[in-house]
């Protein structure tokens, strides 16, 4: 067996310590993440011990599985090898999602323009990773595709910036309409079928550390042959839809009810239905007008 290699990822407001025996997760972390500065392994502290790597010795040449260990638990039942890759993604949400608690967490999107942040909190099959990748390559600053970290003293979105995780026919979607898109090879017959990750953009990266203050909530749909609606949500159905795709709401108790209520009070609350980018773009770049 070759030896593990290590590396160490300054993704903002984490640093991230990965070793792994896994040729293709070393080659497309440091694709995905090369815009983000390296730490010192020997050095620097990292929040994040990840490994991956082979169950057992046999598991190396019997139907190869990979396993997901922090701190040398593993949390997840091992996978194909094949799906190494976004096992490693997933993980790094599992994480943040089940440590950081100094911030309220949401399932949810975050994307900023001018002086414009819109929040999508929205369930799977909402059609909201596709819409953040395409307005990312139009030119909108990525906060996050997954988790959105609030900070509970100032309500301040803290930037992720990290690939995006993109599904089925989303994946040559964005690839065959955004010719400057990076994407990672397939990975088929995930829990998630075919998957395939979105390397961020430059400027997106770059500005990673700048906070910003939620101006819009919205709640996206996407409905084939739909003409584009959109209509403001009454502040109490925002509030109860915004902490059903919290990771922590409850852990967090009274400051995270106040932070809430807060984010809900200070932005503009909306949905949208939509069917096509074209329509998207012009009611997003109004938004940041």
């Amino acid at each position: 067996m070759q030896p593990a290699e290590t590396l160490g990822i300054n993704i903002g407001y984490f640093k991230v310590h990965l070793e792994t025996h896994s040729d293709e997760v070393l080659r497309w972390v440091k694709t995905l993440y090369s815009e983000f500065p390296r730490t010192d392994l020997q050095q620097d502290f990292h929040d994040f011990h990840i490994r991956i790597s082979p169950p057992t010795q046999l598991r190396r040449f019997i139907r190869p599985q990979i396993q997901f260990y922090f701190n040398e638990h593993a949390p997840f039942v091992p996978l194909p090898r094949s799906q190494a890759v976004p096992m490693f993604e997933w993980g790094l949400n599992w994480c943040i999602a089940n440590h950081a608690h100094q911030y309220l967490l949401f399932h949810a999107a975050g994307l900023a323009k001018n002086d414009t942040f819109v929040l999508l909190p929205a369930p799977p099959g909402s059609g909201k990773s596709t819409l953040t990748a395409a307005l990312m390559l139009n030119g909108w600053q990525l906060y996050s595709d997954e988790l959105v970290m609030i900070d509970l003293k100032h309500n301040q979105v803290h930037g992720l910036s990290r690939p995006i995780n993109l599904k089925n026919n989303s994946i040559d979607l964005i690839t065959n309409t955004f010719s400057n898109s990076v994407m990672s090879s397939k990975f088929h017959d995930t829990a998630k079928g075919t998957v395939a990750l979105l390397k961020p953009t430059g400027y997106s990266v770059q500005n990673v550390l700048t906070k910003r203050p939620v101006t819009h909530i919205l709640f996206p749909k996407f409905e084939r042959d739909s003409h584009l609606q959109s209509k403001t949500l009454s502040k109490t159905d925002a509030f109860m839809d915004l902490i059903a795709n919290s990771f922590n709401y409850l852990v967090l108790g009274n400051a995270g009810f106040q932070c809430a209520t807060q984010l809900v009070d200070s932005a503009e609350c909306l949905t949208m239905k939509y069917s096509n980018f074209s329509d998207a773009f012009r009611f997003f770049d109004k938004l940041a007008s």
